[in-house]
């Protein structure tokens, strides 16, 4: 009988080590004890009870992403997940989210660790490692600032930050890629994208399940931390005559139906990888409420793409990994046909593809705009800032058409470089690897391709005013640049093990 040495644990240079730099030494506990109490001090003097509760918050995530790397990954997914659009209320030159602290706090904190452990054993490899995949990405980013320097619009202070904030995000698949060593930790943070995920979608059809003044007053209660307020906060379905229908969308705390349609549609594609793996990352008795609350919840976001995104994911690993899988097809497809349920996801799919709704319409004329200004700015592209000519409007319900438009072709064809080499390598990977490695794999690359199938018609994955989502996306090619490289030394190490074994 073949052991599967992933199951067993081993010694190994890589395995995490309580960090060399001394967080429990009193000094760092005094230092900290002081900046708590004076940050507490300081907002309850010039702010409010609710501000003097954001720093508290604010310093126990500061200090846990410096004690752990992993503890911040982690803190990042659920903040992404449930409060993607939090802002500190307290400004410090410029007003940041809770997101673009914890990007930040993540690529100081791994270049500093990576420093500071250099030539020691500590819980980051002895260099920065540059995965395949981090060569097209750290030439795409390079062109991405040329678009940006070139730009015929005047660079301004938002569109700077916004792209400081949007190169951050990109920057998280190095990051995962150095921070995240181990088997344990990658099913941890799959793990926690899964539950996460479900947990918005729970929160959002509780919230859509609310009378609709309800709504406006709990969403409205948001606003102390950044959150828009008011009957703006109720998002309805396009009708065809250019108006709004009196549906409602289910949106929760994502404030947009399509972007919480795209995390609840990644979440579901790792559960329905995780039904079929060896040892799945949660239990299976409870993937199915998990999947069944996700799926409930993305059907009332009414988001297309996702609808989309997922199928074709579901296809992948069928087709690929779990033949099973295609006998889903046949109740989903009876659904679809027989329940009113399905048959308004069929129209509204219909009237998506025929162009027959606003939204689709609009889409339709963003394509042909997009491929106007590539056409006319064909190798940096128009850049990240207004449009380059008045009648023009930069912006485009693709994240592959936006991508050519903000950084041309050359950009454009880096990006797609990148993905590539995620997956062929890990494709690779994945056909010599042992059963568990090779069910982490396939689920990371089913989420990889929701992802990039929902990105043909929504943008939301590459638009720097989602930075949240754009860092999800990129999370999960670090995860996935992780597992194939666990998969890819456990192969090539195997036949050394066995020939020890014999002898």
């Amino acid at each position: 009988m073949r052991a599967y040495s992933s199951l067993a644990p081993r010694p190994s240079p890589l395995v995490p080590r309580p960090s060399p730099l001394l967080w429990g030494s009193p000094l760092v506990a005094g230092g900290l004890a002081v900046l708590l109490g004076g940050g507490i001090g300081v907002a309850v003097v010039l702010g409010s009870p609710a501000v003097a509760l954001a720093v508290v918050g604010g310093l126990v995530v500061a200090a846990a992403v410096a004690a752990s790397l992993q503890a911040g990954l982690l803190v990042l997914v659920a903040v992404v997940s449930l409060l993607p659009f939090a802002v500190i209320p307290i400004r410090v030159g410029v007003q940041l989210t809770v997101v673009d602290a914890l990007l930040g706090a993540l690529l100081i904190g791994w270049l500093a660790r990576a420093a500071a452990t250099r030539g020691r054993r500590g819980d980051l490899p002895p260099r920065p490692r540059l995965p395949l995949a981090g060569r097209p990405l750290l030439l795409f980013l390079g062109v991405a600032v040329a678009a940006l320097l070139a730009a015929s619009a005047p660079l301004s202070g938002p569109t700077l930050r916004a792209f400081l904030k949007y190169t951050a995000a990109v920057l998280l698949l190095l990051a995962v890629a150095n921070i995240v060593q181990t088997r344990a930790q990658v099913r941890r943070l799959v793990r926690a994208l899964i539950v996460c995920g479900a947990l918005a979608g729970a929160l959002a059809l509780l919230i859509h399940a609310l009378p609709r003044p309800t709504i406006v007053s709990l969403l409205s209660s948001l606003s102390v931390v950044g959150y828009p307020s008011g009957p703006e906060v109720l998002r309805f379905l396009p009708a065809p005559n250019n108006t709004y229908s009196d549906t409602l969308r289910a949106t929760g705390t994502s404030i947009d139906p399509n972007v919480l349609g795209g995390l609840l549609m990644l979440a579901t594609a790792l559960m329905l990888a995780q039904w079929f793996a060896p040892r799945p990352v949660v239990p299976r008795w409870a993937l199915v409420p998990l999947i069944a609350v996700s799926v409930v919840a993305m059907v009332a976001t009414y988001s297309r793409s996702s609808w989309v995104g997922l199928a074709v994911a579901g296809a992948f690993l069928a087709t690929g990994s779990y033949r099973k899988l295609w006998l889903l097809a046949i109740p989903a497809t009876l659904a679809m046909l027989y329940l009113p349920v399905g048959q308004e996801m069929l129209e509204r799919l219909a009237s998506g593809f025929g162009a027959r709704d606003r939204a689709a319409a609009l889409r339709l004329d963003e394509y042909h705009q997009a491929l106007r200004l590539i056409a006319d700015y064909p190798l940096f592209g128009v850049g990240f800032g207004g449009a380059p000519e008045a009648g023009t409007f930069v912006g485009v319900s693709s994240i592959y058409l936006l991508v050519g438009e903000q950084t041309g072709l050359l950009g454009l064809a880096l990006y797609l470089a990148t993905l590539a080499v995620l997956l062929i390598t890990s494709l690779r990977a994945r056909a010599r690897a042992n059963p568990d490695d090779r069910a982490l794999v396939a689920t990371l690359q089913a989420s990889l391709v929701a992802a990039l199938t929902a990105g043909l018609f929504d943008h939301y994955f590459m638009n720097p005013q989602f930075p949240h989502m754009v860092a999800l996306f990129w999370l999960l090619a670090g995860l996935l640049v992780v597992a194939t490289r666990l998969a890819g030394e456990e192969a090539g190490a195997s036949p050394i093990r066995a020939q020890k074994r014999s002898t």
